[in-house]
């Protein structure tokens, strides 16, 4: 980081108005398409449960604009016989032994018996081990969240678990 680019983090509180205050060239682009400021944690939460409404106006089904993304190799999804998917959207190699409600599952997920995911937003290869709650939180990739955890947020204050983070064994929501 330089003295120039130090703080230049968000285009709306920094880049935009440092062009300004230089005197610039700024042009705009009139955009009639879905557009969502993930910038915070509630936004980026708010942005993955709204994607679950299948009346959303970003349709990833309109062969008229398709989205194109990463895929990487993984076995077809799994939701034994306990398993439970409710409202939610699921990415290959998810191995699903527990209860999902209105959450969104990012690929090589595995969730343990007796689990449930509910409002939340997990993100790729996390493991989620048995007997575990998680409502109301967004998962980082790669974390580890050990039998008889609970992380337990609200609609107005997401809990989030960050990258490569183990939490075990003890109640999230008090710590």
């Amino acid at each position: 980081d330089n003295k120039e680019t130090k703080g230049m983090m968000d285009f709306g509180h920094d880049v935009i108005p440092a062009y300004l205050n230089n005197k610039e060239n700024l042009y705009a682009y009139s955009f009639t398409g879905y557009w969502k400021d993930v910038g915070t944690i509630d936004s980026l939460w708010e942005a993955n449960m709204e994607f679950l409404d299948p009346n959303h106006s970003l349709n990833i089904r309109d062969d008229n604009w398709r989205i194109y993304s990463k895929n990487p190799i993984a076995p077809p999804q799994y939701i034994s016989e306990n398993g439970t998917v409710n409202n939610a959207m699921l990415a290959d190699g998810c191995y699903i032994d527990g209860s999902v409600n209105h959450s969104i599952i990012s690929q090589n997920v595995s969730l343990g018996e007796n689990s449930v995911v509910e409002d939340s937003v997990i993100m790729a290869n996390v493991k989620i081990g048995a007997n575990v709650t998680i409502k109301y939180a967004i998962i980082g990739e790669y974390a580890n969240i050990q039998d008889g955890t609970e992380i337990i947020g609200t609609r107005d204050d997401i809990k989030v678990i960050g990258y490569q983070e183990q939490v075990g064994g003890t109640d999230y929501e008090n710590e």
